[in-house]
């Protein structure tokens, strides 16, 4: 009689990224992973996670502008910061002028001009000339809110809406589609032991930045360990 043997790996299990928790129900939860922005995003087993706010944005004009040129086309970029962005005429001319774009923490980020489109990561709109010109000091306020208590994302060590943060690490393999939220399995908190080599960190991450996202999940009481 002969055996059949398997040449293919194994599917990775949760089994094999954790290795010990004190109970399912305190160390495990159904969570919500953000949908994709222009494309789906693969979630794989043993992914460690951020959690991403939910954040809504709206723009106006200043009280006292001179110029009744509008702002438009307002958008959240991948890398929004809650609070408000300060959009501020710095020089002006016949039909045009230069903006100082400021984020919520007043950090002077690229300039923005008339009548073209504008998009620095964080927040994106256009600024169109009125029958009134611009002058120096008017400006716009940009608000960020946050309207949610957040998704789970990939962690992304250059994010700023909390994705940037240690949340978690994915117990499954899930594609959440673009356009559309999606539910699975996350290792949340509370007397874990994981492997390492089942891990995934972000792309390109430092050794000094592994070790930071493995102390960040010993405070959630996840053991990161090399061997078992």
């Amino acid at each position: 009689m002969s055996l059949m043997v398997s040449t293919g790996a194994e599917p990775k299990a949760p089994s094999d990224v954790v290795k010990y928790e004190s109970h399912q129900s305190f160390t495990r939860t159904s969570g919500l992973f953000k949908q994709g922005s222009g494309a789906a995003v693969s979630i794989a087993l043993g992914l460690i996670l951020g959690l991403s706010g939910a954040l809504s944005i709206a723009a106006a004009a200043d009280g006292g502008n001179t110029g009744d040129g509008a702002i438009s086309g307002v958008a959240l970029g991948a890398k929004a910061q809650p609070g408000v962005y300060s959009v501020e005429a710095i020089s002006a001319g016949s039909n045009t002028a230069t903006f100082a774009v400021f984020d919520p923490s007043g950090n002077r980020l690229a300039d923005a001009v008339t009548g073209t489109p504008y998009d620095n990561g964080q927040i994106a709109f256009a600024i169109a000339d009125g029958a009134t010109d611009f002058v120096v000091g008017d400006g716009f306020s940009i608000t960020v809110s946050e309207t949610g208590a957040g998704k789970y994302a990939p962690l992304d060590l250059s994010a700023v809406d909390g994705a940037q943060t240690v949340a978690g690490i994915a117990l499954v393999d899930l594609t959440v589609p673009d356009g559309a939220d999606a539910t699975g399995l996350v290792l949340e908190n509370g007397l874990a032991i994981v492997v390492r080599k089942h891990l995934i960190y972000p792309s390109g991450a430092t050794d000094a930045q592994k070790a930071a996202i493995d102390a960040a999940l010993l405070a959630r009481q996840i053991k990161v360990v090399d061997a078992v």
